[in-house]
């Protein structure tokens, strides 16, 4: 049975709403309306480092200020035909790309995430079982919000986010609320300042494959500048020049 959250927020409840008068994060009241993981990947985003613009959302200053010195444009919407393949991106850019995965004999869901340079390099790869069925796109948007505190944990900014989860993704560019079910959803559209776009699956690959591998994992692993070896060929086969150059 896929867990529901704790019936704590009205029904469309905002960020705001989960933030103390000092900025803070509300830890109490997050922690009362989340489940365990949900509210460790909400608290773990730097609250602290991000302020409302005019038009409501919230933006990291640091990351803002970044993506204006190299002359980034908004590129998160999903109106463009996405790749079949996995696309480096530009120089000095990170991607991250994050994936989720349920198996329902055991009532479990996991997640994948994986952070690759601008030259197709490992960064960072992250598996994670969440201990719990969640509802798909509550999964998917964990996977989310765990690549992005991946991401600012680690310096791998600026960045660029895929997604394989069309529903996730959308509800993201179009700042869609869809319900108390989704308002982990909110706190993806309050992370403006990250390029979030849909990708087929032939182009996540490594991510779901992680994803998959997390459903027997116990816990979080997470390794730096590696990956596990049962995704390496996946990895080399994003960059066939790569794979012919080593072998």
């Amino acid at each position: 049975m896929a867990v529901a959250s704790p019936p704590v927020l009205g029904e469309w409840a905002t960020v705001d709403s989960l933030k103390l008068p000092s900025g803070d994060w509300n830890a109490v009241l997050i922690k009362n309306s989340f489940f365990t993981e949900e509210a460790k990947a909400i608290l773990s985003l730097p609250r602290l480092t991000w302020m409302t613009a005019s038009s409501g959302i919230l933006i990291n200053l640091a990351f803002f200020r970044s993506r204006v010195a190299i002359g980034w444009l908004d590129s998160g919407s999903t109106l463009a035909r996405p790749s079949e393949r996995w696309q480096s991106p530009q120089a000095g850019v990170f991607k991250i790309n994050t994936d989720a995965a349920t198996r329902v004999r055991d009532g479990t869901s996991g997640i994948g995430v994986v952070i690759r340079d601008s030259h197709g390099h490992v960064r960072a790869s992250l598996c994670q079982n969440l201990n719990a069925n969640f509802q798909p796109q509550v999964a998917e948007a964990l996977a989310i919000l765990k690549g992005i505190d991946l991401a600012f944990e680690n310096g791998f900014l600026p960045a660029v986010l895929e997604s394989d989860a069309l529903t996730v993704v959308n509800a993201i560019s179009l700042k869609a609320l869809l319900s108390r079910t989704f308002l982990l959803l909110s706190m993806l559209t309050s992370v403006d300042v990250f390029s979030v776009s849909f990708v087929p699956r032939l182009a996540n690959k490594v991510a779901h494959c992680l994803a998959k591998l997390a459903l027997d994992y116990t816990g979080e692993f997470v390794l730096l500048d590696d990956c596990p070896l049962s995704v390496e060929s996946l990895v080399l086969g994003d960059y066939p020049m790569i794979c012919s150059f080593l072998f």
